[in-house]
């Protein structure tokens, strides 16, 4: 049985796409876990509808506690063998679960990853245009131990979303979400992806993500930036303990140079946005990159992020106008910024 557990906070909008195409799996021995993490919109009122359709479904409700704290509250609940993860506004296309079940079993791995494609805000999450929108993370399919996959994750080709995930239970059997912050995908990925013996990555892309302008982690603010920085510190962290037993000393720049990318981009997204607190998230990011910037050979990096590197620290007027558009556009592919600079 696989246990399904999905966080719900202020999803009213979303939840029946999510919930639906759980109900729509041709894997059917489910267990779908709500938790109504003190939702204020009756998203909590339309999960409890759910359970008189399906005995399948239960639900947990909860004070507001945060993603990270729904998501611990589901596993300390669930009985399934395996555990899938789907956040609340996304979905699953209906054969997800039957493939990736399948792979799980074939390879004998401890994690199946798919890839995933992401819709616009707006737009219905339609499986047919899963092609054509599919988020490219991964290099190649295949089986992978344990210290080739977190390598892997580390250099750019796996994803940081546990959604992308089937799991067999004994993985969390010492693991949590880090409560009270955002980002835990980012924090407990490489501790996950190490617990496991292997890890399949099929290329197939079966999530559907909806990206939303107002979801906690897409809002710029000090709150989210200080939150991904602490966990980005914790990835970060758990690279240099494992250095040289798993990690070289190239794996952390990879992180470093992905992280720089993140944090310029931040910056440029902030210059042209009336956000709350701006001279404060300005700062913030400015201080986080120059101290990355002294563990780091910027004449490495390539041209672009340096000459956006420059501009952030020496022209910082001229990145509001077509400088940050070109950079904006530019971010978009920084993710393989890792693989690039490996290739070198």
């Amino acid at each position: 049985m696989i246990s399904v557990i999905v966080p719900v906070y202020n999803v009213r909008p979303y939840i029946h796409e999510a919930v639906d195409s759980l109900l729509a799996q041709t894997y059917s021995d489910l267990e779908i876990i709500l938790v109504d993490d003190g939702s204020t919109d009756g998203s909590g009122e339309v999960c409890d509808e759910y359970t008189k359709k399906d005995r399948r479904i239960s639900v947990i409700h909860q004070s507001n506690q945060g993603q990270s704290a729904a998501r611990n509250a589901g596993l300390d609940r669930c009985h399934g063998d395996m555990i899938a993860f789907l956040d609340p506004d996304d979905a699953f296309c209906s054969n997800t679960l039957s493939v990736m079940v399948d792979a799980m079993k074939t390879s004998g791995a401890d994690i199946v990853e798919c890839n995933y494609a992401s819709y616009p805000e707006g737009s219905r999450l339609d499986p047919k245009k899963a092609d054509r929108l599919k988020t490219v993370r991964h290099s190649h399919a295949g089986v992978y131990p344990s210290d080739d996959a977190v390598r892997m994750q580390v250099r750019g080709q796996l994803a940081f979303s546990v959604c992308c995930q089937l799991y067999t239970r004994n993985v969390w059997s010492n693991l949590r979400f880090r409560e009270n912050q955002f980002f835990e995908d980012l924090d407990i990925i490489l501790p996950l992806l190490n617990s496991a013996r292997t890890v399949c990555v099929l290329n197939e892309t079966f999530l559907l993500r909806r990206s939303r302008s107002g979801s906690t982690t897409q809002t710029l603010s000090l709150r989210n930036f200080r939150d991904y920085e602490a966990a980005f510190t914790h990835y970060m962290d758990f690279i240099g303990a494992n250095i040289p037993d798993l990690f070289s000393e190239d794996d952390m720049d990879c992180a470093r140079i992905y992280r720089y990318t993140e944090l310029l981009s931040n910056y440029y997204r902030c210059i042209q946005k009336h956000i709350p607190q701006k001279d404060l998230c300005i700062a913030f990011l400015k201080e986080h990159m120059q101290t990355l910037a002294h563990d780091m050979d910027l004449s490495k990096c390539p041209l672009r992020l340096r000459a956006a590197s420059w501009l952030c620290f020496h022209s910082p007027g001229a990145v509001s106008g077509i400088v940050g558009r070109i950079y904006l556009s530019y971010r978009m592919v920084s993710r393989k910024l890792p693989l690039l600079l490996l290739a070198r």
